[in-house]
């Protein structure tokens, strides 16, 4: 996002010293930049749920020049800036997948069940039908499970089939194949929670910790493509830079100018 202000004009105008103007203006654009900056921060709090974070991760703004201060966003989060249309992802999940003896490409791809503050709201009865079936096991995901002599067991823990839940409600994301009313399931009639597993594995390195996550698995081959079966869903455009953009020059137009103006005529 950039916005180029200049006061020359209006300094000239009213015969007042240009250095002045050029020194309130060069602060002026500081804070301008900073106010922007959290502006879209406040946009990305408000109107961003689970690609919130990335959003944020690769926003930031800084002094390009003298005068002159950029409020950026990444090309990693554009797509959330900018929206993304429906397409197939099966060439971007092969990357770096196995070749089968027929010499297809295949991969299993993970589905982690994810904290409710990650979950999609459409996919919230999914979430929620997973976590019930932990609860009706009497599988806590909070506690991790450990060996006799303390060590946490490591690997699959628990297999559940979750056969009859969540329920089709409509056509839609999440909503999976089948008529509405049945189980969500994929295009060849699984279930979604169908073999969903609880496992424990390390992650870190030397300063390891032990992460308990609960997901299912798919395959993903080649010899999908044309199929359906791997569509995304595309992702409106958000356009919270346009909406600070907007909102930063109303505020230069409302509130700073004007305040600059009337110091400098304090001067003259």
């Amino acid at each position: 996002m950039f916005l180029h202000l200049d006061l020359e004009g209006f300094v000239a105008q009213q015969n007042r010293t240009l250095e002045v103007a050029n020194e309130m203006l060069s602060r002026a654009m500081e804070d301008l930049a900073a106010m922007s900056y959290s502006k879209v921060v406040e946009l990305a709090q408000a109107q961003l749920h689970t690609t919130r974070q990335e959003y944020l991760n690769n926003l930031s703004y800084e002094q390009a020049g003298p005068t002159l201060w950029t409020v950026t966003l990444k090309s990693k989060a554009m797509w959330i800036e900018e929206g993304m249309p429906r397409h197939e992802m099966i060439d971007d999940l092969l990357k770096n997948a196995r070749v089968s003896k027929k010499g297809t490409l295949y991969k299993v791809i993970p589905f982690p069940i994810k904290g409710a503050s990650q979950t999609a709201a459409a996919a919230m009865p999914i979430r929620m039908a997973a976590m019930g079936a932990l609860r009706r096991a009497k599988i806590n995901m909070r506690d991790i499970e450990r060996e006799i002599d303390g060590r946490p067991k490591i690997g699959t823990l628990h297999k559940l089939d979750v056969m009859g839940s969540p329920i089709k409600t409509a056509e839609g994301i999440y909503q999976g194949h089948g008529a509405v009313g049945s189980v969500r399931q994929g295009a060849t009639g699984i279930p979604f929670l169908q073999n969903m597993r609880v496992m424990q594995r390390m992650i870190g390195g030397a300063n390891a910790n032990v992460q308990r996550t609960a997901m299912t698995f798919r395959v993903v081959s080649s010899l999908q493509k044309g199929s359906g079966r791997w569509m995304h869903p595309g992702v409106k455009a958000k356009k919270l830079m346009d909406q600070a953009f907007a909102w930063a020059e109303n505020e230069w137009e409302s509130a700073i100018k004007p305040e600059i103006l009337s110091a400098l005529g304090d001067l003259a």
